[in-house]
């Protein structure tokens, strides 16, 4: 309770107490007892004891009534960790970084960032809270604030694994693959068992189309966290790769049974079914990602590619359209829409298609375009 054998970061914890209290309150318990019979043994002195029940029912409401005061203190970490700063007469950075956590977890990103700063202001020497502001910032898809930050926590701390590992994401998204993959080796060897390294550099080595490389990270994030969803599904992305459909499908299956409400694995696995030329199948699982995620253009653009294939060349065609509502700069939906209007023989809706999709950096044949220019 005290801290002299130190559990986490607190300076000491009232939540030890509890057990402790037990002890004392039982003697006090006692003594009371013994008070109360000694005096209802003596002739005429009831009143005392009428006292004492009553200061004692007092005592016992006033405890009651702080006590149900303080269990809405501990509600939720938002509300727990706002009180401690409205009321500790020293600013605690420690509360803001535990405030900006519980904000980082229920969305509220924003908030969250505000308060790891808060925190940083009164002690800019926190590599956790540095970490978690890079977190956010990533999330935010602020990536050079992310960086920065990691890089901070980094000189606080060299040896922090989940910096680097989140460093390493980071540089994966911003398409940085030798340093993505040199910060998550970093990692890896100053913490060997970190899985979430190991699922960072599989990453990076997808992105670099190294796929047994990936399979391998992977399999070894398996090795910690038998049941992650996102190995399963990256190891079926990997097969897809090489072109193992069979063994994509039994990973992407594998990945929804643990997780049966990702629209992502959904869609991947609707690609694998397509490949196989198993368009039913395909459409199936399209659907189910869409239902997940009804602002998934992408699932519509890979759905309307289905319908190409089984000459449903409308259905193709409104499928296309609802990808571009979603996302309208979307380069791949009107290069397929045009396509699709080129088989209905519409060349002057193909045409105005394609040349869309070049202006946001498709690349059309331009013998094609000009062939279809001279079909209108």
């Amino acid at each position: 309770m005290l801290g002299i054998v130190q559990v986490g970061g607190q300076a000491s914890a009232d939540r030890y107490s509890y057990i402790p209290s037990i002890g004392p309150f039982f003697l006090v318990g006692i003594g009371i007892a013994w008070i109360w019979r000694r005096i209802m043994l003596q002739r005429g002195k009831k009143i005392p004891g009428v006292i004492i029940l009553a200061g004692t029912s007092i005592v016992i409401s006033l405890l009651s009534y702080k006590t149900f005061n303080q269990i809405k203190i501990w509600k939720n970490s938002e509300v727990l960790w706002s009180y401690v700063i409205k009321t500790s007469l020293q600013k605690i950075p420690i509360a803001y970084v535990n405030l900006g956590r519980a904000f980082f977890d229920k969305g509220m990103i924003n908030d969250a960032i505000a308060e790891y700063q808060k925190a940083l202001t009164i002690n800019p020497n926190l590599s956790g809270a540095y970490n978690n502001l890079g977190n956010a910032f990533s999330i935010k898809g602020m990536l050079d604030e992310a960086i920065a930050a990691y890089k901070r926590a980094l000189v606080l701390d060299p040896y922090f694994v989940k910096a680097h590992s989140n460093l390493g994401g980071v540089y994966a998204k911003k398409g940085m693959l030798d340093e993505a993959i040199a910060q998550c080796m970093q990692a890896i060897a100053i913490d060997s068992n970190y899985a979430e390294a190991y699922g960072n550099l599989g990453a990076s080595y997808l992105k670099k189309g190294m796929a047994n490389e990936a399979i391998a990270m992977y399999e070894k994030v398996l090795s910690f966290k038998r049941n992650d969803p996102k190995a399963h599904e990256n190891i079926g992305v990997a097969y897809g790769m090489k072109g193992r459909l069979d063994e994509a499908i039994v990973e992407f299956k594998r990945s929804l049974a643990i997780n049966p409400n990702s629209p992502v694995t959904h869609k991947n696995l609707g690609a694998a079914y397509r490949k196989k030329g198993r368009l039913d199948e395909a459409i199936a699982e399209y659907r189910k990602a869409l239902i997940l995620n009804p602002y998934f253009a992408e699932a519509y653009n890979d759905l309307g590619n289905v319908y190409i294939e089984k000459n449903m060349l409308d259905r193709a065609i409104s499928t296309y359209k609802q990808a571009l509502e979603i996302k309208p700069d979307y380069a791949d939906a009107y290069y397929n829409l045009g396509n699709a209007y080129y088989h209905k023989g519409d060349y002057t809706s193909a045409v105005a298609y394609f040349d869309k999709a070049k202006e946001l950096g498709k690349h059309v044949n331009p013998q094609l375009l000009e062939l279809f220019k001279h079909h209108q």
